[in-house]
């Protein structure tokens, strides 16, 4: 590792060891790491807990669960995960410089910004995103490898399997894969192609032997279909990137004067077709970034995204760009495969690349204005940060005092504000007021079991109807026996619950059969304390796949 690489990770893990103690949200930020511990701890997925994704996110951060002391454990598998991330952020730099043949200027600070750009309020637990992309990165960046050396076959090998990776860590990464190939397809004769289709192959085959040698195909299959309907994709997917925006008549209006006013440019200046593409290009992206620092940082990476498209059209006009399209391509599917969810429908983890395909589009047009864009970028995103942070589903910073590892070993190092730290220490003192029961916490707080090392009776950590497998029926039956205490979150039934809608049942209507029909025993501050009671009222059979909210 060079200087240059050190110096990059050693301010980046600098400011990340401050960063990874502000905030702890009460939403999903023990969902990954609750299951990964049950891996730790002997369970498997879709054989003893029900699991709605691939499985190599849960495996890959057992490990650290496993090998890391308790004390601080949460804090120091959320810096690995940062240091994992400025890793892959390294990579795809590297890769980028190798496949356009253009040295970055100013890398290292382009990338500590980027990551600036990237993250936001992003927490930076362990999360299937992330690790995609890790997995992802590698793989671009040992295909760039190939550009520059016979061992192609080596190189490819391995390209294939990380590919894979990246597909076993959620379902939008399945299109990985295929990016590779699509892009290999433009570079490479197709028996390279069918070289890394074996690969895939052979990736793939490995995973099914793995996962069959403790649970059937079909279950999981049936544990990772069906969650979501087409509409849902189709709307994160496509139309995210054209209408989901807070001001829309603000955002599109100014956009489509500059396209008009580039239209009237292109027809009166008959510049070449390629000129055109990328100077519009430059316009979504310069628009993209001004959305993203002025009103939003995550809807401005989509219309950064656009540009990039954009300017990978330009590209694939001319034979001799076409390489170049190549890598323009599969930094935008990569980040599209990122963007397909209905939590954080954004490209923005991928910002740093795109940041950087931005300025190489711009010193092509532009090169005497390059640095003054630099300037400009790194100023405007500092600022924007400055004014836009806000840790996720927490309170300010400012209000960050309490730290939780009076609560448990495993969350030392972690601030939160007062409500989650009185909910915390709430938990904490209900757990041994009933030691003598199992407790279940519903419908948040997944972390609870992990944090108090303490086996959920249920198959499912986060009780809502979009991750308990469509079975709200044995949950409720496991829920029902005399052995078990279930705390319900006063603010679930008050209806004030993140992204919740106007109905209960159609947020977790598991929770809201216990509050419905479960003898209630106990109030506190915040929970409702239930027993276990037999099932006389009728059990929902199934819940719906998640929509739009």
């Amino acid at each position: 590792m060079g200087v240059r690489n050190l110096s990059f990770y050693l301010v980046l893990m600098a400011g990340a060891a401050y960063i990874a103690t502000q905030g702890l949200d009460l939403w999903d930020s023990g969902y990954i790491i609750g299951y990964s511990w049950r891996i730790a701890e002997g369970a498997l997925p879709y054989k003893d807990f029900f699991y709605k994704g691939p499985p190599a996110t849960l495996f890959l951060w057992s490990i650290g669960v496993k090998v890391l002391p308790v004390w601080g454990q949460y804090y120091f598998l959320k810096l690995i995960n940062w240091l994992l991330f400025g890793w892959q952020t390294q990579l795809w730099l590297a890769g980028i410089e190798r496949g356009l043949a253009w040295k970055i200027p100013n890398r290292n600070l382009i990338g500590w910004i980027g990551v600036v750009f990237s993250v936001q309020f992003f927490p930076m637990y362990p999360w299937p995103t992330t690790d995609g992309l890790l997995y992802s990165a590698i793989a671009f960046y040992l295909w760039t490898l190939c550009f520059k050396t016979y061992k192609i076959n080596f190189y490819i090998l391995w390209i294939g399997l990380f590919s894979i990776a990246a597909a076993l860590t959620k379902q939008s990464f399945y299109a990985v894969p295929v990016a590779f190939l699509c892009a290999t397809a433009l570079r490479y004769p197709w028996r390279t192609v069918g070289y890394l289709f074996l690969s895939q192959l052979l990736g793939l085959g490995l995973f099914l032997g793995a996962l069959t040698s403790f649970t059937p195909l079909e279950n999981f299959l049936s544990h990772t279909t069906g969650e979501t309907t087409l509409s849902a994709l189709i709307y994160s997917g496509v139309i995210n990137y054209f209408t989901a925006y807070q001001e829309i008549e603000l955002l599109w209006a100014p956009l489509l004067c500059m396209v008009l006013a580039w239209g009237i440019w292109v027809l009166k200046m008959r510049c070449r077709w390629e000129k055109s593409l990328q100077l519009l290009a430059l316009c979504f992206g310069i628009y993209g970034i001004i959305w993203a620092i002025v009103v939003s940082f995550h809807e401005g990476s989509r219309l950064l995204w656009l540009g990039i498209v954009i300017g990978m059209m330009a590209l694939l006009g001319t034979k001799t760009n076409r390489d170049k399209a190549s890598v323009f391509g599969l930094v935008l599917a990569v980040a599209w495969c990122a963007a397909i969810s209905l939590g954080y429908p954004f490209p923005i983890l991928m910002g740093t690349s795109l940041l950087v395909l931005f300025l190489w589009l711009l010193q092509i047009q532009f090169p005497s204005y390059t640095s003054l864009a630099q300037g400009l970028l790194i100023i405007g995103i500092i600022c924007g940060t400055a004014y836009q942070y806000h840790p996720y589903a927490e309170r300010p910073l400012n209000e960050l005092h309490y730290d939780l590892g009076t609560v448990s070993p495993k969350l030392a190092g972690i601030k939160t504000s007062k409500v989650h730290y009185e909910k915390w220490q709430e938990l904490q003192k209900l757990q041994r007021q009933f030691r003598h029961k199992t407790p279940i916490v519903a419908p948040n707080m997944a972390l609870f079991y992990y944090a108090m090392d303490i086996q959920n009776p249920l198959p499912a950590d986060w009780l809502l109807n979009w991750e308990i497998h469509r079975d709200p029926k044995t949950l409720l039956e496991i829920a029902s026996s005399t052995e078990n205490v279930i705390f319900v979150e006063k603010s679930f039934v008050r209806g004030n619950e993140h992204f919740m809608p106007q109905k209960r049942e159609d947020f977790s209507m598991v929770t809201d059969y216990i509050v419905r029909h479960f003898r209630l025993q106990q109030e506190t501050k915040h929970f409702l304390i239930y027993n276990g009671t037999p099932l006389d009222a009728p059990l929902p059979q199934t819940s719906s796949p998640r929509t739009l909210p």
